[in-house]
């Protein structure tokens, strides 16, 4: 895999708690795995979460819930096919994004 150097981006978080552990969340303006390009990636052995800056701001966020799905799936061994994880992150980003109303809900 090659990536390069970090960027950092206003307002961008750069960690995240996914079931009790902290993730850091790595801002890149690429990430390459062996089938090319990639949006994002997740890692639980090193928690770690690596967005690539390349994509729109929506498609960013998009991508973050993504690949915090992969890490709470791989934590609690679920083993959702990436097709699954696609659907459900893309799904719920857009329910949360049209009701900020929700979010404020239920966390408040």
């Amino acid at each position: 895999m090659t990536m390069k150097q970090k960027t950092k981006q206003v307002g961008t978080p750069e960690s995240v708690n996914i079931l009790g552990k902290t993730y850091a969340i790595e801002w890149l303006p690429h990430i390459y795995e062996d089938d090319g390009e990639q949006s994002g990636m997740s890692s639980t052995r090193h928690q770690v979460i690596k967005i690539s800056t390349s994509h729109h701001k929506e498609q960013q966020k998009d991508t973050l819930l993504h690949e915090m799905l992969h890490a709470v799936d791989e934590e609690i061994g679920t083993k959702l096919e990436e097709e699954q994880v696609r659907h459900i992150a893309t799904c719920l980003f857009q329910v949360l994004n049209s009701n900020p109303n929700i979010l404020e809900f239920l966390f408040t």
